[in-house]
């Protein structure tokens, strides 16, 4: 008796690549996970400082 022939199964189509802003923002979900709390976005006042007025003598 012989073998039976294999059945030709079609190749796995290869996983789509990802679009470029789906890996750009995996990519940095993953660099935030990796630098948290670090990554913590700082305070900054866009405002021009203001400089306290001078005294006046006598007040």
């Amino acid at each position: 008796m012989s073998k039976p022939a294999p059945k030709h199964q079609p190749q796995p189509k290869p996983a789509q690549q990802p679009s470029r802003d789906e890996r750009i923002e995996r990519e940095l979900d993953e660099a935030l996970q990796e630098t948290f709390p670090a990554s913590d976005p700082i305070a900054v006042d866009t405002d021009v400082p203001r400089r306290p007025g001078k005294s006046k003598p006598g007040t």
